[in-house]
């Protein structure tokens, strides 16, 4: 209401620029009430006027952010690169905050390189100060790593990202990017307990403390993220919740693009029941409606179709679905066919296509199933290898080095009270996890960033744990650890 007094009044007063970007901002809030087509008329008109940079930039963006929530693909693409376009010729902070970085804008085709592109500016321009803008830009580095199936890489971005997101007191639109990006990616490397963590934070807080229009857009993203982890965690408990919260949290103003992630959550739960025709079913009403969803939906739901279809010996049918996912050079958001989970990957890989696809796409196929291996097993890197945080110049921002630490769940663990020979005092479960940490040779730094403690938290717990094993060193204190674990 306010804003269309606000339009009403710059255009009374001949202010058009101001009366345009006001009802650039009026759009925003048509789409979380659900008058769509209100918004996308709007923006249309908008889009076709030329005002400064400054402006054309934000109603760029705003037609960018409608092309995503109403599911129009192509055009998300375009309009970025439009954005951007305007935004690289006025290098002001300010602006730039106004067009934020989202993961969430990551799923149409091209969506990823124009993310990536948006994302190298940033990081020249932002310097060594904690921004939510830097915190999009590590954002959507790690997703581009984690696609190409560099696990360490995409840890380390992400890694930074959690330091900005930290540094400034966890603001709701970086926590869900971070979020989400944290539980699909621990649950590609099988780290349930990380993943499950992630994804209930974000459904509690969404719940529990957001605005009731944040709720309403966003809340079926969070439970989507949550079922396609437990997809890839093959919890079939938790993917059965997540498709009963789906339902109960429709709404009639539910965005366009998102109300495919019923269909696509039905099919994972008909798949992991064995009822494949259901699952082909809903996969082909689905269609590419979810192209343009969160972190490249539509990609996952195109991989699974391709072996629901391949389960019904299908096989015609099964490699035109699989073949846009394969053909043409690099990888842009194709790297999310990782998302169907290695076992379908592998079961499409050794399928016997009989000259369905070619030998590129059959190498094509098992990049991928490789790809998705070097997540799940790939190898810790020291710290002390990273390069420093940034170096604000014309040349390429090189990529991080080091890898998340993995903790260790509290079932992993030897009983947290034991102590050693001698006796000594029992350790505490903190005291126990962190032990677990060093001795697989973490430093001080890497265990209090994947704790969330401070580094100086984490040097006196290592002291008591020092003193209470009678130990002199790490070493000595890491040894102990092994042989309880023999």
């Amino acid at each position: 209401h306010c804003m269309h007094h606000a339009v009403a009044g710059y255009a009374a007063a001949g202010r058009e620029r101001d009366a345009a970007l006001a009802s650039a901002h009026l759009c925003a809030g048509l789409q979380h009430v659900g008058r769509f087509d209100e918004g996308t008329r709007i923006l249309a008109r908008l889009g076709c006027l030329s005002f400064d940079d400054a402006a054309m930039a934000f109603i760029h963006y705003g037609e960018a952010c409608d092309a995503v929530v109403c599911g129009r693909g192509a055009d998300v693409a375009p309009k970025q690169s439009l954005m951007l376009a305007a935004l690289l010729r006025v290098p002001d902070p300010g602006l730039w905050q106004q067009c934020p970085l989202q993961v969430m804008m990551i799923g149409a085709p091209g969506s990823l390189a124009q993310a990536v592109r948006y994302a190298d500016a940033i990081l020249q321009m932002a310097g060594e100060r904690p921004s939510s803008l830097r915190a999009g830009a590590w954002h959507a580095k790690a997703w581009q790593a984690l696609m190409a199936g560099r696990e360490a890489e995409a840890a380390s971005w992400l890694a930074r990202a959690d330091d900005d997101f930290r540094w400034l007191g966890s603001p709701r639109m970086i926590q869900t990017d971070n979020r989400m990006v944290h539980a699909l990616m621990a649950a590609l490397q099988g780290d349930a307990p990380a993943s499950l963590a992630a994804g209930a934070a974000l459904i509690d807080d969404i719940r529990r403390a957001a605005s009731v229009s944040f709720r309403r857009a966003h809340e079926a993203g969070m439970l989507f993220n949550q079922a396609r982890a437990a997809w890839l965690l093959q919890d079939w408990a938790l993917l059965r919740e997540m498709a009963a919260a789906l339902q109960a949290a429709r709404h009639a103003a539910e965005w366009p693009s998102g109300r495919g992630v019923h269909a696509l959550v039905d099919a994972m739960v008909a798949l992991a029941e064995d009822r494949v025709d259901d699952a082909v079913q809903g996969l082909e009403a689905l269609g590419d409606g979810l192209q343009a969803y969160f972190l490249c939906a539509g990609v996952q739901a195109r991989a699974l179709h391709a072996w629901a279809l391949c389960r019904q010996q299908r096989l015609d049918a099964a490699a035109a679905a699989l073949q846009p996912l394969l053909q043409g050079p690099g990888d842009d958001e194709r790297g999310a066919t990782l998302l169907a989970g290695e076992p379908v990957l592998r079961d499409l890989q050794q399928t016997d296509w009989q000259g369905r696809l070619s030998a590129a796409e059959l190498a094509r196929l098992s990049d991928f199933l490789a790809r998705v291996q070097r997540v799940r097993f790939a190898a810790a890197v020291p710290i002390d290898a990273a390069p420093s945080v940034l170096s604000v110049s014309s040349a390429p921002l090189a990529p991080p080095v080091v890898p998340a630490v993995r903790v260790p769940a509290a079932t992993e663990l030897p009983t947290a009270g034991s102590a050693p020979d001698g006796g000594g005092e029992r350790l505490t479960p903190r005291e126990a996890q962190i032990l677990a940490l060093m001795a697989a040779g973490n430093s001080n730094k890497l265990i209090a960033r994947a704790l969330d403690l401070s580094v100086h938290t984490v040097k006196q717990h290592v002291a008591s744990i020092l003193g209470k094993l009678g130990v002199a060193s790490r070493g000595q204190a890491s040894a102990w650890w092994h042989a309880q674990l023999r």
